[in-house]
């Protein structure tokens, strides 16, 4: 567990990622995060590259879509 202060940088709070972290999320300086908050804490992911071809607004619908209907796809996956 690593416990990081928060501080204020211009109009935003920002908040250092150890090196360590980055490492085992392989991600880096300049990559794309995905913020995920949960009710007291917030998930941080490497957000997966796509095709090209696949527009943004439509992996969001999916992941809405995902996201909305989570315990019956989990129940659906179990069958």
């Amino acid at each position: 567990m690593f416990t990081q202060k928060l501080f204020k940088a211009g109009n935003s709070i920002v908040i250092t990622i150890p090196k360590q972290l980055l490492e085992l999320l392989k991600i880096n300086a300049g990559d794309a995060v995905v913020l995920e908050p949960n009710k007291d804490s917030v998930t941080i992911k490497r957000k997966e590259k796509v095709a090209h071809d696949v527009d943004d607004r439509f992996l969001k619908m999916v992941d809405d879509f995902a996201n909305e209907h989570e315990d019956v796809l989990k129940e659906l996956a179990q069958k």
